[in-house]
């Protein structure tokens, strides 16, 4: 009977209906003094102070993983602070290589130029209509001569117009240099002739005069190879040499194409110095 008694303590104190994975201090003095030994109440209850033991067990590995997450975000912001730092001198070699590169070009070519002022001395530019070729007489200035052949017609095409210059020139860089990219003045004096005809046969020839102030910009290559865009007033004297009239036909200065007096003169050359 005292065995059917322990078994049923056993199993009433022990049972999931209790809800109770370590047995209290009340359930404890039940089951010891129901006789059951010490050996089983610790195997069904387990020892005095475990339940605190798992807790505090928990707690150390919460700790531990917030340790780990702390570590880990450290981690982070470290190898961050350093791949900042890597991108920042990455960033300021590229600087230093490419002020480095820009002073060895800068360099050279100031060598080249330095080379073109002395051994260069003259230059041939053209674009179609205007030809030029001039000899550097200083570091930075030039004299040359120009040959110019144009011709043009109104719109009905009734009048025809051609001339024919020649003209010296004086060109100036504003740079201190000649074979370099430079602000340019330049000063035209020229003399030739010019034809204007009708449809209807009547000719009048000029000899025309002028005087060209030019102020532009010269883009020069390492190629040898220059461009020069120019533009500025030009004024014109001409007085008639010549003329044949057919049919009576008048034609007045008015039906001039070119007129005298001034103008505004543009210019594109492209040069080759050697």
């Amino acid at each position: 009977m005292k065995h059917i008694i322990i078994i049923l303590s056993l199993f009433l104190f022990t049972s999931p209906l209790f809800g109770q994975s370590e047995c209290d201090e009340t359930t404890r003095a039940r089951m010891i003094k129901s006789g059951i030994s010490d050996k089983t109440i610790e195997e069904q209850c387990g020892k005095i102070g475990s339940k605190k033991k798992v807790s505090e067990l928990e707690r150390q590995k919460e700790e531990e993983l917030k340790r780990q997450k702390e570590e880990e975000l450290e981690r982070q912001k470290e190898e961050e602070l350093e791949r900042q730092k890597e991108e920042e001198l990455k960033r300021k070699e590229d600087e230093l290589r490419k002020k480095k590169d820009e002073e060895i070009k800068k360099i050279e070519n100031e060598k080249r130029i330095k080379e073109r002022q002395k051994n260069y001395s003259f230059t041939f530019r053209s674009f179609g209509i205007i030809n030029s070729f001039e000899y550097k007489i200083l570091e930075n200035v030039a004299v040359g001569i120009l040959y110019e052949n144009s011709s043009a017609s109104n719109e009905n095409e009734t009048i025809k117009e051609s001339s024919v210059t020649t003209a010296i020139f004086v060109l100036y860089g504003f740079n201190e240099c000649y074979y370099c990219d430079t602000d340019a003045f330049v000063g035209v004096y020229g003399s030739g002739n010019q034809t204007s005809t009708t449809d209807q046969g009547s000719e009048h020839k000029y000899n025309v005069q002028y005087l060209n102030l030019l102020y532009g910009y010269q883009w020069y290559w390492n190629t040898d190879i220059s461009l020069a865009l120019l533009g500025g007033l030009i004024y014109r004297n001409k007085s008639k040499v010549s003329e044949t009239v057919v049919n009576n036909e008048v034609f007045s200065e008015s039906d001039q194409l070119t007129k005298e007096g001034f103008d505004f003169y543009p210019a594109i050359l492209v040069g080759y110095s050697f």
